[in-house]
Formats: structure tokens, C-alpha cells, sequence
């Protein structure tokens, strides 16, 4: 109610918020049923202001330079120094260009830096993307986009990647809406012919995904569901989060050098470093790097698509000498993770250069990349991993885990070197 009854033959108005009466405050506002008085209004701007203020990108003062993200990567990415330096500086001006809340200045506006990393399975563009928001400090998600379909069909809605960035934000959506999002098998979504391909939902994913890469205000329920009765959907502003998109791309290298070819007017594909294997023409994985948005095109990306990605970065095949790097160099190397497994259990892991090499050569020989050494290590150490704590708590004690070359040659697991048993008098 906003009147009570007064001793007075004038009725007494009250705030319909504080319950304060109209003596008690400076002004008393009336709405079409209700009345709010100066103070509560005071209060709204208040909380108002105070939630602008936390929907913030990571601050100015905060955010590192493009050479210092940089430097950064490179303690835990090895090589791929162009990727490095493109994410560097599209995450750079991405964040920079909110620094003025949105602003236009004499009329240019910066538009969003949204990415698309090229290159073979393993040559670490998820890992690279996962450090860039950890370096940068904003929430992280995922989504392989060969599981998401058009709607009215079985599977994931492309909005579902959101509720996970959301989730990644500890329930914070004005951090969420500062995130980094990343969309992985993004080339099964071409039109082209081959394997893993979209089978037809491809042109209608792509579709789904233009405005929400763009930015707009998606609705979300908390846990990706259907809303329950009573349950409110979280609105999420798009527009200031960063999406990286990326593929393998099979088979773009020949549209490259298909196009390259033409615009030669050699009838041959010899002059690119083709070589013939079988009387069949071998196009080289390196053409990868002179992509251009007719390319995609032709892969089967819709112009529109291609345009929301404007930045574009492509990797190089890892060779086995950078193989051998990523299991020994960057601050969390696979080598370095088992080795700090094995030290909580007490026993020291050492391991041979040669056996180095020949995880990095059977990596190399299965096609997996990065992602295949990871594989490779824990099968070796998956015994000693089973095995390690039964003996460390009995009294047989293992000082040392061993690798060899010949172990992994071999499948074979490392060798235990156990403490000298001390003989009782």
C-alpha cells in the first residue's frame, strides 16, 4: 500500500520500497501504483553504477603488451612463433578497445578481433588458446563444434559453449562476457567433400554461430537445460568475447594451390614444390600459410562466416626436433608433469635423451602431434604409476624410475632402482 490512514483528513503517502511517509524524505515520486522516494532512487543509481563498474575487461593497467604475451606463450608453447604473435596482438587490441567502455572516438570504432587458427591435429592450437586466457586471466571454454547441430535436430545447441564460459566464470556473467571462447573443429562445418564433414548441418551451424560470434544477447539457463518453472535464463552479452575458431583444414592446401596455379598460369603444379608420388600429385602442407578468404570459400564457408573471423593465424607441422622440445622445455613439458608425479611419491625420475627421441619419433610415425605424446608417455609410465605407491609404502622402497631408449622402443615400462635392503644382525 502506498497510503495509510492519518489522523489528519489528508491521507499520508509512502515509499513503496522503504516504507518511509513523504515527511520523512525529500521527494516522493508517484508511478502508476506505486510511489519511490529520492533516497531509494539514490540507492538503485548505486547498485546500478556499482555493477557497470564489474562488468569490466581485464584492466588497463593489468593487461600485458602484444611482446609480452609473447614472451609469456613462449614458456609454454614451443615454436609456432606466428600464431604467437597474431593471438598476442588480436587479444591485445580486443581487450584495448574496451579500455573506453565501447567510446566511439572521431567516429572509428574498432571492430571485434575474432580469430581463426589453421593448421595440422597435435600442432597445439587448443594449448595455445587455453594460455592466452590464463595469461590474460579471463575464463576459458570449449566446444567441438562436430557435436553441435541446427536446431530441431539431436544434438548440442552452438549457445551451449556459453552456459560452460559462464560456469568457467564461477556464476559471473559480467566476467563471462570478457571470456575466451574456443570453437575447435570448425572445418567440419565446409561444405566440402571428405571425411568428417557436416553432413548437410554445416552451412546451418555457421549460420547459427554468425551473430553470437559477432555479439548479441544470447539467453542461457544456468546448467544448459530447460528452463524450469520459476527459473530465470541468464542474458549474456556476446559482443566483447573473444572467439578463437579452429581446424585442420584437410585438404585446404590444395585449394591454395589450385588457386596459386591459375593466377600463375602454369598448367602444372611442379613450380609450388609439388612433388609426384605414384603418378599422383603431392601438394605441399606449407601452401597452408598463403590462405585467403576466397579459399575458404571454396572449402565451403560462407562469406559471412569468414568475415566474423577476420584474423588468421596457421601453424606449422611439428617436426621431431620440436617434439622433443615440448617433452622437455615449457614450464609444465609432459616429462617435467610425470617427473613431479613420481617425486610425490618419494623416488626421482630420470630420463635418457635417446628415449626423448624416440617418444618424439613415434609421435611423429602415428600422425598425432603433441597430442600423441601424451599417449605414448602414459602408456610407458602406466605401470609405474600402478605399481610406485605399493612400493614406497612397503619396505621395498624405489629410489629411482628410469627411461631408456630401449623402454620405449621396447613398450616397455622404465626401470625401478630400488634402495639397498639393510640386513638385520
Amino acid at each position: 500500500m502506498a497510503t495509510r490512514p492519518d489522523s489528519s483528513t489528508e491521507k499520508t503517502l509512502f515509499c513503496s520500497f522503504c516504507a518511509k511517509s513523504q515527511h520523512e524524505v525529500k521527494k516522493l515520486i508517484r508511478g502508476p501504483t506505486v510511489f519511490i522516494c529520492d533516497e531509494c532512487i539514490e540507492q538503485c543509481v548505486d547498485i546500478i553504477s556499482g555493477a557497470e563498474e564489474n562488468k569490466s575487461p581485464p584492466a588497463e593497467q593489468n593487461l600485458p603488451t602484444p611482446e609480452e604475451i609473447v614472451a609469456k606463450l613462449g614458456e609454454y608453447v614451443i615454436g609456432q612463433n606466428l600464431p604467437k604473435e597474431v593471438l598476442a596482438v588480436a587479444a591485445y587490441q580486443h581487450y584495448r578497445r574496451m579500455s573506453n567502455n565501447g567510446h566511439v572516438k572521431d567516429g572509428v570504432e574498432v571492430e571485434k578481433s575474432n580469430v581463426l587458427l589453421i593448421g595440422p591435429t597435435g600442432s597445439g592450437k587448443t594449448h595455445i588458446a587455453k594460455t592466452l586466457a590464463r595469461i590474460l586471466n579471463v575464463p576459458f571454454a570449449e566446444e567441438d563444434l562436430t557435436a553441435v547441430t541446427t536446431p530441431g535436430y539431436v544434438g548440442k545447441d552452438v549457445e551451449d559453449v556459453l552456459v560452460r564460459l559462464v560456469q568457467s566464470a564461477k556464476g559471473d556473467v559480467s566476467k563471462a562476457e570478457f571470456g575466451v571462447v574456443f570453437l575447435d573443429e570448425v572445418d567440419k562445418l565446409g561444405k566440402h567433400e571428405g571425411p568428417g564433414t557436416s553432413q548437410g548441418f554445416g552451412s546451418g551451424v555457421q549460420n547459427a554461430l554468425l551473430k553470437m560470434i559477432e555479439g548479441t544477447v544470447v539467453e542461457v539457463t544456468p546448467d544448459g537445460k530447460r528452463l524450469q518453472p520459476g527459473q530465470e535464463p541468464i542474458r549474456l552479452n556476446t559482443k566483447n568475447i573473444l572467439f578463437v575458431c579452429a581446424g585442420a583444414f584437410d585438404g585446404l592446401e590444395k585449394i591454395v594451390a589450385k588457386r596459386v596455379r591459375d593466377k600463375s598460369g602454369s598448367g602444372g603444379g611442379m613450380g609450388f614444390n609439388a612433388t609426384s608420388v605414384g603418378g599422383h600429385l603431392n601438394t605441399p602442407k606449407a601452401l597452408i600459410h598463403k590462405v585467403t578468404p576466397e579459399d575458404l570459400a571454396a572449402f565451403g564457408f560462407d562469406t559471412q562466416f569468414i568475415a566474423r573471423l577476420p584474423i588468421r593465424a596457421t601453424f606449422d607441422e611439428l617436426n621431431e626436433e620440436m617434439l622433443e622440445a615440448i617433452l622437455t622445455v615449457p614450464k609444465n613439458a609432459l616429462l617435467r608433469q610425470f617427473s613431479e608425479i613420481i617425486a610425490r611419491e618419494g623416488a626421482e625420475s630420470v630420463y635418457d635423451p635417446d628415449a626423448v627421441k624416440e617418444i618424439a619419433k613415434k609421435a611423429l610415425r602415428e600422425k598425432m602431434g603433441a597430442r600423441g605424446l601424451r599417449t605414448i608417455c602414459a602408456n610407458l609410465y602406466h605401470k609405474t604409476f600402478l605399481t610406485l605407491p605399493t612400493y614406497q609404502r612397503s619396505g621395498r622402497k624405489v629410489t629411482t624410475v628410469h627411461l631408456t631408449g630401449e623402454n620405449v622402443l621396447k613398450d616397455e615400462s622404465p626401470e625401478l632402482i630400488f634402495a639397498p635392503l639393510l640386513l638385520s644382525r
